[in-house]
């Protein structure tokens, strides 16, 4: 497709990953504030991305890790936090 792409899938993957968080996580009854859930959520996913990353270097033949795919999952995580809590503070009661 393009040089790159891997990394643009990277990103969408992960921020679909930090919204389903988020919104698993908004719904549970430990759910103490948005701030909170905002960064048990992001802390999930870009924990998720670095153990995936490594987990493929070192335990397979054919994949690698890479620290730019992991920039690239933090990305996608970090906008999705950044798109919440913009939208939170334009939406609050």
């Amino acid at each position: 497709m393009f040089p790159g792409v891997d990394k643009v899938v990277h990103f969408i993957m992960f921020a679909t990953l930090a919204v389903a968080l988020l919104f698993d996580l908004s719904r549970s009854k430990k759910a103490t504030s948005a701030g909170r859930v905002m960064a048990v959520a992001g802390v999930a996913a870009i924990l998720f991305g670095a153990v995936d990353e490594l987990l493929q270097e070192c335990l397979t033949d054919n994949r690698s890790g890479e620290a730019l795919d992991w920039l690239a999952d933090a990305g996608g995580v970090a906008a999705v936090l950044l798109i919440f809590s913009a939208w939170r503070q334009r939406h609050q009661p």
